[in-house]
């Protein structure tokens, strides 16, 4: 169950993320957390993923955003 995207904007809000931060997102599964902090407020993000389905999947994502 991946975080809902209704609530990734108000995250990144509340934790006060910015273009200067590097967000690190641990079990970042399909990546969707990454791919908007990194869209949102422009910052550099690590996605740190161990099944290797939802890697491929993180992948794709990145790469059709």
């Amino acid at each position: 169950m991946g975080t809902p995207a209704s609530v990734i904007e108000p995250i990144l809000d509340f934790a006060g993320v910015t273009e200067d931060d590097i967000l690190v997102d641990l079990g970042c599964g399909d990546g969707r957390v990454v791919i908007e902090a990194a869209r949102i407020a422009g910052c550099k993000t690590i996605g740190v993923e161990l099944d290797g389905a939802l890697v491929e999947r993180a992948k794709a994502n990145i790469a059709e955003s």
